[in-house]
């Protein structure tokens, strides 16, 4: 009987929400690169449409506020934000490992537990393991208990993004208009102070 060689990859769900209101968010792009993997060779190449590598980047776009990938092996991935939906801010990089654990003395048993670790990059709150709770308003993303890994088996990551903010006319321009016209009341005031002393020593004199 010939020997079964179990080839194991994984899926991946990138979840993209606004920070406030986490309703999901169309339009963002990101580029997902392997920068831990057990065969070196494969580190700094970039993920494709079909979970492959090559050395040329993919952008992943957000339709229906989700990324879906498959075929996934196991090892550290760099998630980059390239592009944030109009109006919003994008996150910085962050990285997730895929852990499976695999019975080396029964090869039939194959793969024994899956686990994976998120690295937020000090973006707590804002890039979170599993889906959100779906309680809104505090610019905070908190995981729904038992969410990371979904009924298809895909590992869940939720992105939020801030909305960029743009102040109105009569705050940007009007802080412009303020230094303007108080540098010209400065300027008035010393030209004054200048012909003052100036009347003032032609009397004395």
């Amino acid at each position: 009987m010939p020997d079964t060689v179990r080839d194991y990859t994984y899926g991946l769900k990138i979840n993209k929400v606004d920070l406030g209101t986490e309703k999901a968010l169309d339009g963002a792009k990101f580029t997902i690169q392997a920068t831990g993997m057990e065969d070196a060779a494969l580190d700094n190449l970039y993920v494709q449409k079909d979970g492959s590598l090559d050395e040329n980047p993919w952008y992943f776009t957000t339709t229906g506020g989700v990324i879906k990938v498959t075929g996934l092996d196991a090892g550290i991935y760099t998630v980059t934000e390239t592009s944030a939906p109009d109006g919003y801010t994008a996150v910085d990089h962050f990285a997730f490992e895929i852990k499976p654990t695999m019975k080396a003395d029964d090869p039939d048993a194959g793969l024994t537990n899956l686990t994976h670790e998120l690295n937020t990059n000090n973006q707590d709150g804002k890039v979170i393991a599993g889906l959100t709770d779906e309680v809104a308003g505090d610019n905070s993303l908190t995981a729904k208990p038992n969410s990371e890994i979904d009924d298809e088996g895909y590992y869940n990551i939720t992105v939020g993004n801030t909305k960029l903010i743009n102040l109105p006319l009569t705050g940007l321009n009007g802080v412009t208009f303020t230094w303007i016209a108080g540098g010209a009341v400065l300027c008035i005031g010393v030209a004054h102070l200048i012909r003052s002393r100036k009347r003032d020593e032609g009397s004395e004199e």
